[in-house]
This record gives structure tokens, C-alpha cells and sequence, in this order.
């Protein structure tokens, strides 16, 4: 027997860690792939370390899933071109590949509401508390709103624009800035809660707004103003704020940092595939030995198109 499960990398365009206190997210799903592939292999010594890993992250499936694991000697191969710890989702997609993988064992016809359920219980190995929102991401295609009541995603649609990923190395990880995050929200005497509340708003403009056609200047706004917001909440870095102000500079209509923060991913909007080229040749000239991932990417309305 043989299971292949595949899932994305992704991309928060808003609401990041607002999503944890009930605000919507708007994100993407990145043409970035993680793939898991179980085969039943008697006698062959596993690779004890990816064994030991998939089997924790089994652990917090279901029992079904569980189940399934433990009844055969599974080989386990994971090849992924979705960087690790750089914002872009990397646990997400594993788990998401893997839960897509286990599921194939269990039904003919998996149901897919099942399978994020289980992708987004495994990832509390890696984050603790996870929104849901990366899980769901790395599941789908396109540009997506996140409920985190639901914790489904509705397809999103909106006029063309450009955009710039990257990422830089991280200065903490996950899990700490989500708690740091936490406690500064319910900090009586702190600012926190009023500027996670801003960030749900912002999010909720601009997904009110694309669906109304605003432009890609208007959204390049709105991602300042809450970059500013990520800032005030101390989640930022000197290099991330430069390297979105090299971007500005070269054409671009606004960005912000995606994620968890504390370095690692970025974005940056603008309006045309000739801005794209500028900013991502500016951004490489200036902070090249700095960039673990810099790529350029049209939306035009139905998926990403590399640039």
C-alpha cells in the first residue's frame, strides 16, 4: 500500500493574530508544496527521527488515524519546497499533507472537512493554540476569508494585483510570539487588545473592499496602517521594516509583514508585473545575503501567476 497526501505553503494578506480573539483573516494559498508519502515496507529500518515526529503528530488525530498508524510499518517520506520557519507555513503543510495521506487509508472518499479538522489538531504540536487559519490555507487554492467560529474559509475574489513574498530569518519562534501576543491582550492595564481589535477591523475593510474593486493602492494603505499595528505590538523587526520600505521605494503600494512576526515572512502589493520585476530586483540587490525566500507573484483574479 501506498499514501500520497500534498498540501501548500501559505500566505496571511491580513488578521494575523487577530484571528486568535475571533476576527476574520484574508489569505493565500502559495504554489509551494509539501508532500507525504507512506508506504508499508516490512523489515526496513525507518528513519527514526521523521518516524518519531509523524508518529507524535498522529498522536493528536483521531483514533481512526491512530488507528491506521499503528497497524502497519510505515515508511514515511517528506519532500517539501515550503521553507521551514519563515512565516509561510511549513508545519501547516505537513500536517496538511499528512492528514491527506492517512485519509486515503481510511475512506476511498475522504471527506474534506474531516481532513482540515485533523491537519489543524496535529498542528498543535508545533504552535500549542493554532488559529486554524494555516491549516485551512495550505488545504485550498486561491484567495480565501478565514472565520474562525466556522473554521472554514470562503472563496474570495478580487481585481488583479502584484505581489512580492519573502522572508528573512526568524528572531523567535511562533509559539513564544502567540504567547507574548496573549499576554499583552489580557493585560488590564495595556494597549494590546485595542490594537488587535484595529487589526480585525482593517481586515474586515479591505475584505468588504476588494470584493467592492478598490484598487491595489487602497489595499497597499491598508497593509501600512496595519504593519503599523503589528509594530505598536512590538512584533516587527529593524530588517523587515527596511527591507518593506526598500519595497515602497521601488513602486510598491504598501506591505506589511505575515505572520507570526519576529521576523520571517513579508508582503508587499503593487499595481503591475513591471512593478513586481523593480521591487524584487531592488529588494535582492539590497538584502540578498539577508533573504531566505524573495519571489514574485501576479493575482489575477483566479490564482497566483509566478512572475
Amino acid at each position: 500500500m501506498e499514501l500520497i497526501g500534498r498540501a501548500q505553503g501559505k500566505l496571511l494578506l491580513l488578521g494575523e493574530h487577530a484571528v486568535v480573539y475571533g476576527h476574520p483573516a484574508l489569505g493565500m494559498t502559495l504554489p509551494l508544496t509539501t508532500q507525504v508519502r507512506l508506504r508499508i515496507q516490512e523489515g526496513v529500518a525507518p528513519d527514526h527521527e521523521i518516524q518519531a515526529m509523524v508518529t507524535r503528530l498522529v498522536s493528536y488525530m483521531a483514533p481512526a488515524v491512530q488507528d491506521l498508524w499503528q497497524r502497519h510499518p510505515w515508511q514515511v517520506e517528506i519532500t517539501s519546497d515550503v521553507p521551514i520557519a519563515c512565516g509561510l507555513g511549513s508545519s501547516a503543510a505537513l500536517c496538511g499533507a499528512l492528514a491527506r495521506a492517512l485519509a486515503q487509508g481510511i475512506s476511498p472518499d475522504p471527506d474534506e472537512d474531516e481532513i482540515c479538522r485533523w491537519a489543524h489538531q496535529a498542528e498543535r504540536y508545533f504552535h500549542g493554540r493554532p488559529s486554524g487559519v494555516d491549516t485551512a490555507l495550505s488545504l485550498e487554492r486561491g484567495l480565501s476569508v478565514f472565520d474562525p467560529q466556522s473554521q472554514m474559509l470562503q472563496p474570495c475574489s478580487s481585481d488583479p494585483f502584484g505581489l512580492i513574498v519573502g522572508s528573512v530569518m526568524r528572531q523567535s519562534n511562533t509559539r513564544t510570539l502567540v504567547q507574548q501576543v496573549h499576554d499583552a491582550y489580557h493585560d488590564p492595564q495595556g494597549q494590546s487588545r485595542y490594537w488587535i481589535d484595529f487589526l480585525g477591523e482593517i481586515t474586515r475593510q479591505v475584505i468588504d473592499g476588494i470584493a467592492e474593486g478598490q484598487s491595489p493602492q487602497w489595499l497597499g494603505q491598508q497593509m501600512n496602517r496595519a504593519h503599523r499595528a503589528l509594530q505598536t505590538l512590538g512584533l516587527s523587526t529593524p530588517l523587515l521594516d527596511q527591507l518593506l520600505e526598500w519595497g515602497l521605494q521601488a513602486g510598491g503600494c504598501g506591505g506589511k509583514l505575515s505572520g507570526a512576526g519576529g521576523g520571517g515572512a513579508f508582503v508587499l502589493v503593487c499595481a503591475k508585473v513591471a512593478e513586481v520585476t523593480m521591487i524584487l530586483q531592488r529588494l535582492q540587490q539590497r538584502a540578498g545575503d539577508h533573504l531566505l525566500l524573495l519571489r514574485g507573484y501576479y493575482w489575477d483574479g483566479q490564482g497566483l501567476v509566478s512572475v
